[in-house]
């Protein structure tokens, strides 16, 4: 395995490759459901509650729809990021071993309780 994508959620949302380049994500949704599956990095998630908690407002089957639409288009731009969006049935998640995420990695380091981890 390669160097792992990173995905940074502090200070504004960007996901690099794993050689350094910007990848593109272009729906709003799609990005937003990167970031949920980042915060919750190793959490596997069930595509109904995704649809609920992106698409709320819409009747239960359209939302299911748009899920499917952005989960379809994510994967055409991760393409070069094979393994990072795992899809598996009814569960979704990120693969912690395909990408780095600042938001969980922050918090592990305060965990440690001292300002040097924060620092370095």
């Amino acid at each position: 395995m390669g160097l792992p994508h990173k995905l940074q959620l502090l200070g504004g949302f960007q996901l690099t490759s794993a050689n350094g380049k910007a990848v593109a994500i272009s729906r709003r949704k799609g990005a937003a459901l990167l970031a949920y599956l980042g915060v919750t990095l190793g959490a596997v998630m069930a595509r109904d509650k995704l649809a609920s908690l992106l698409w709320g407002q819409s009747e239960q089957s359209l939302a299911r729809q748009s899920l499917r639409q952005d989960l379809s288009k994510l994967r055409q731009e991760l393409a070069g990021g094979a393994g990072i969006l795992r899809l598996d049935g009814q569960m979704v998640s990120l693969d912690s071993g395909h990408v780095r995420v600042d938001a969980p990695e922050f918090e592990a380091l305060i965990a440690q309780g001292d300002i040097k981890s924060l620092t370095e």
